[in-house]
């Protein structure tokens, strides 16, 4: 059985996660967070967004009812609709 966690300590893990994502790519230039176009892989900076997307989505929009934060982000972000090779040109 999954164990609840305290919405706090939620907070703390993705505020966490979004400062080291930060220290991660400080300092990348524009070219080096798109990277080399590979069947295999998304753009970096592309990745990056959809990750933050998929925490709005399922955690803001669906239990929370919230709007969307960014009103192009289903176009840009959501991995469902948006085909690999489109992902390069948004």
């Amino acid at each position: 059985m999954v164990q609840p966690v305290p919405t706090e300590q939620l907070v703390r893990m993705m505020k966490s996660a979004r400062q080291r994502t930060h220290e991660l790519i400080e300092g990348l230039s524009a070219d080096q967070l798109i990277g080399p176009r590979l069947p295999t892989v998304n753009p970096m900076r592309w990745e990056i967004g959809h990750v933050g997307f998929f925490y709005e989505y399922f955690i803001l929009r669906r239990i929370y009812r919230h709007a969307p934060l960014l009103e192009r982000g289903d176009a840009i972000y959501d991995s469902i609709a948006i085909a690999h090779d489109t992902r390069w040109d948004l």
